[in-house]
């Protein structure tokens, strides 16, 4: 997955327009990627393990010579999994810090919060820290999500157990 994760970045940097006005958010030496999640607050060990194995996997690729000579930034805001931080830090992610891409965003309240921004200003979401079903629809090409959404999940187990069960009542 990390050498997808990456060739999937790779390709999307080398044709990536800056729009009339806009910094670039891909130099010819820099990738900068940007993450919010939980670092200090209810679910920070989701957000703190989550973002210690992307920044892993971020200065291996730096360490190999990054992605097409292009070094990889990343750059973490911590929300404490709550709203309006969440914002904050999209805002600040966004706006100041020109990611290129967001990634493992913590939350459904907050991805659903911030993705309007995101979109806008032409920022994937990707493989958010949440399954919810707002992540995936509706369709748009700037979202991508990592598993199933949890509607989908229990969907699937709640017809197994009816089908190959005989489950009545779940």
């Amino acid at each position: 997955m990390r050498n997808a994760f990456l060739a999937a970045v790779a390709a999307v940097a080398l044709t990536f327009p800056a729009t009339a006005g806009e910094k670039s958010r891909v130099t010819d030496n820099e990738i900068v990627i940007g993450t919010y999640t939980d670092l200090s607050g209810v679910t920070a060990m989701w957000g703190v393990n989550n973002t210690n194995a992307w920044r892993m996997v971020f200065d291996e690729a730096n360490a190999e010579g990054g992605i097409h000579g292009r070094k990889i930034r990343y750059i973490v805001e911590d929300m404490q999994y709550q709203v309006p931080r969440a914002v904050q830090a999209a805002n600040k992610l966004i706006n100041r810090d020109n990611v290129f891409i967001m990634v493992a965003n913590g939350g459904t309240p907050m991805n659903n919060a911030t993705m309007p921004e995101q979109i806008a200003k032409g920022v994937p979401n990707i493989f958010p820290l949440t399954a919810a079903r707002s992540m995936y629809y509706p369709l748009h090409h700037m979202k991508f999500g990592y598993a199933a959404s949890y509607y989908d999940m229990e969907r699937a187990g709640v017809k197994l157990f009816a089908e190959k069960y005989g489950k009545k009542h779940i």
